[in-house]
């Protein structure tokens, strides 16, 4: 199996040193599922082959079973991380969304941002009479 490079931690550090560890450290994540996942298809592929190569003895068949096996490794990789990608972007978006309805309901807030556009507007129009229209 691969591991999820995409569940990388992002910390705030103010010293360069530190920050160049923490780049490493992410470029170590992504170099380590690139080797897993690389591993993970060689395995997976040869050992394909090798039970092809085991029930009939034709070096084609193993070839196209082994081509076979690595495509369909390749497409079961790509749906994975797109599904991957796609849920980790809908939990950002759904945390987003509680935030955004928790402040609305903390006490004044909702007033403030409901008069906040009448006001702006009042502050370029110059009078509070004017429809600005």
């Amino acid at each position: 199996m691969v591991a999820d490079a995409s569940s990388e931690i992002k910390i705030s550090i103010e010293n360069e040193e530190e920050k160049k560890m923490i780049e490493l450290i992410e470029r170590g994540q992504w170099l380590r599922a690139a080797i897993l996942g690389a591993n993970d298809g060689l395995l997976s592929t040869t050992s394909l082959m090798l039970g092809v190569g085991a029930a009939k003895e034709d070096k084609w068949l193993m070839i196209i079973s082994g081509l076979a096996g690595a495509v369909a490794g390749a497409c079961s990789m790509a749906v994975g991380e797109f599904v991957s990608v796609s849920t980790q972007r809908d939990i950002e978006l759904q945390a987003n969304i509680l935030n955004l309805v928790h402040q609305w309901r903390k006490p004044g807030l909702h007033w403030l941002i409901y008069l906040w556009p009448h006001q702006w507007r009042r502050l370029h129009v110059g009078s509070p009479c004017k429809n600005p229209g």
